[in-house]
């Protein structure tokens, strides 16, 4: 697994654990993005982390999210039916 798809997994993580466990998943995530940093250069950091958006826009998820982090309360998706 390259850490492209590591940090998707972890992001989607995030944003499908139950509300008791979200704390835990956003930690490891926030580690993972640490470690990272250390890795690579913060351009390849930043790719990585706007990877994980484009993921979800890609599939035609269009919620408020940061780095593939939804922002929202978790409300059913909402899209604009003129641009459907």
């Amino acid at each position: 697994m390259n850490l492209y798809n590591a940090h998707r997994a972890l992001v989607r993580a995030v944003n499908e654990s139950r509300p008791e466990a979200r704390a835990i998943a956003e930690a490891r995530l926030a580690g993972f993005r640490d470690c990272a940093h250390v890795l690579l250069s913060s351009q390849q950091c930043g790719r990585m982390i706007m990877d994980a958006d484009e993921m979800y826009l890609d599939a035609g998820i269009d919620r408020p999210m940061c780095g593939g982090v939804f922002l929202d309360d978790g409300a059913a998706e909402q899209k604009d039916p003129d641009h459907a």
